[in-house]
Parts: C-alpha cells; sequence; structure tokens
C-alpha cells in the first residue's frame, strides 16, 4: 500500500516535469482493485497483458487500440464535435470546467458508440489526456487515472 502511494507520488512529480510516466494507471472507483495499466508494449487488465497499438506521429489521431480498450482523439480538437475512427463513432457530448487536484482543467465528455453498438465514456483533457473512462455493460465500472498526467495529455503523449 505504502509502495503503492509512493509510486502514485513519484508519478505525479514526474508528469509535472513534463515527462511521460512509465506506466499509466486507471483503477476501477467502483470495484476495486481492479486496474487497467497501460504500458509501452502492452495494456495490463484482468492480470492479463495485451498487445497494444498507438497511432503514428504522422496520424491525424492520438489513439490506443487493443482487445482491452480502443480510444482515440483527433490531435487538432478545437473545431471537431464528433468523428470516426477505427469502425467506432466519436462525439463530444459537453464540455466542462472543473477542479481537480487544485488545479482548473477543461474535461470533454466524449461517447464512443462501436460497430456492435456499445458504448464508452471518456473523460479527456488537452492538458492532461485521458482522465477516465466508464464502459457500459452488465457490470458498472469507472475506471480514473492515479497519475499526474494522461494519455494523450500536451506534454506527457505516448507514441
Amino acid at each position: 500500500m505504502h509502495i503503492r502511494f509512493f509510486a502514485s507520488m513519484l508519478a505525479v512529480y514526474i508528469a509535472s516535469q513534463h515527462v511521460m510516466a512509465e506506466d499509466l494507471f486507471y483503477s476501477d472507483l467502483i470495484n476495486p482493485p481492479q486496474q487497467l495499466i497501460i504500458q509501452d508494449d502492452g495494456i495490463v487488465f484482468g492480470g492479463m497483458k495485451e498487445p497494444i497499438r498507438f497511432c503514428s506521429e504522422e496520424s491525424e489521431y492520438i489513439c490506443i487500440r487493443s482487445d482491452a480498450i480502443n480510444f482515440s482523439v483527433p490531435k487538432n480538437i478545437e473545431r471537431k464535435t464528433s468523428w470516426e475512427f477505427d469502425k467506432a463513432v466519436y462525439s463530444i457530448k459537453r464540455k466542462e470546467r472543473f477542479s481537480m487536484l487544485g488545479r482548473g482543467v477543461e474535461v470533454l465528455f466524449i461517447e464512443q458508440i462501436d460497430q456492435e453498438n456499445k458504448k464508452i465514456e471518456f473523460l479527456f483533457s488537452e492538458e492532461l489526456g485521458l482522465i477516465g473512462f466508464s464502459p457500459n455493460g452488465k457490470i458498472n465500472r469507472f475506471f480514473l487515472l492515479e497519475n499526474g498526467c494522461g494519455f494523450g495529455g500536451q506534454g506527457c503523449i505516448r507514441k
């Protein structure tokens, strides 16, 4: 427990120095201790590690593709309200400004509907990246970022 706290604090410090933490931890607040961990070479979920693919630097999108989660956001999102990527439709449902851990953050509420009509809701900040997500399924889940900066955040973009 103390090691996890220390690791989280170290990740916050590293992210504040504009360096990407090695792994990104998203914890399920509804079903602890479930976690999804994004690593450079895979995603760990439920004790299993699965392959991961990232969009290239030349792509118009910042994205993650795996069996566990698929997410994309245009690099130039200012004028977008919806987009299609990898057989899924994304739409910005609303934009809110929140105070998170003592700082103001603009958060986009993004809904993804895949080709099987399954929905996932994402919370994304251009500054902090992917903050959280909630897959709509048989089990209620809400995964929240533990690190100081998430996937796709400015200054901490992965691959």
